[in-house]
């Protein structure tokens, strides 16, 4: 069901390093992006649909602590990949990454994907303000056996339960506490809006009742993001539709993607 590990390469840039796995040999690059707790692993229902179509490529999140060491290596990632019909797709806290890196880079990316993902996250810092104070006490085997039983609960009736578990547990058994806690604060930091950059077309993939993504939250994202964008809704009660109905996901990417390409040919 997953990607193997073995088939990870590594990009190794002046400002740190990332992780990726690369399929696929289309004239349009798709890079992909994971929330806070995935890999780009999971993305792997999405490569059978889609690497036929695409070249893509799943990133890891580099190892930083910033935003601003963020967006620096995956801005000089991005460049590296070169082309010229390249996309992003970040979902959920890999949405709000690839909102910001378009303030670093964004000649060579001709639109992007926002999947589950918000751009006002002041809905979601109240909303876990108590847990962002107990989590920089709390032990770290807590803090993944919290994580835990929120996966366990999202995918109790998938009927791939087990292996999606087991993915998940192997990743957070081998997550340090600082990279945890990072990624955390990426969610819960406060920063100035980015440009809503109305040239740029942008697809919005959406569940409805997301667990994690609160509707008002969705609505502000849809707001901003009102001109030059695309609303696909994707799958309800669940923050991982590429994971529960990877089908459905990957026919919206496709769609977004062959139209803009259609129209900048045009």
């Amino acid at each position: 069901m997953f990607l193997e590990s073995s088939q990870y390469k590594v990009y190794k840039g002046k400002t740190g390093e990332i992780r990726y796995i690369r399929s696929g040999e289309g004239q349009v690059t798709l890079v992909l992006i994971p929330g806070t707790t995935g890999d780009a692993r999971i993305f792997s229902l999405l490569f059978p649909i889609l690497a036929d179509r695409f070249s893509l490529v799943a990133i890891d999140h580099p190892s930083v602590t910033t935003l601003d060491e963020y967006l620096d290596i995956l801005s000089e990632f991005l460049i590296s990949l070169g082309g010229s019909d390249l996309f992003v797709l970040g979902t959920s806290l890999g949405g709000r990454v690839v909102e910001y890196v378009l303030e670093r880079n964004s000649t060579n990316i001709k639109g992007i994907i926002l999947g589950n993902s918000y751009v006002d996250n002041s809905e979601l810092v109240e909303k876990n303000r108590v847990n962002a104070v107990l989590l920089k006490i709390i032990p770290t085997f807590l803090i993944k056996k919290i994580l835990k039983g929120g996966i366990k609960k999202s995918f109790a009736k998938h009927p791939e339960s087990k292996l999606l578990f087991q993915y998940f547990n192997e990743l957070l058994d081998n997550e340090s506490r600082k990279s945890i806690l990072g990624k955390l604060y990426l969610n819960l930091k406060t920063f100035p809006l980015p440009s809503p950059h109305p040239e740029l077309p942008k697809l919005l993939i959406l569940s409805e009742e997301d667990p994690l993504i609160p509707q008002n939250t969705q609505n502000r994202l849809m707001t901003y993001y009102n001109v030059n964008s695309t609303v696909v809704w994707v799958g309800e009660k669940t923050h991982f539709p590429y994971l529960t109905i990877p089908s459905a996901y990957a026919n919206g990417i496709l769609n977004f993607i062959e139209t803009v390409v259609g129209q900048n040919k045009a």
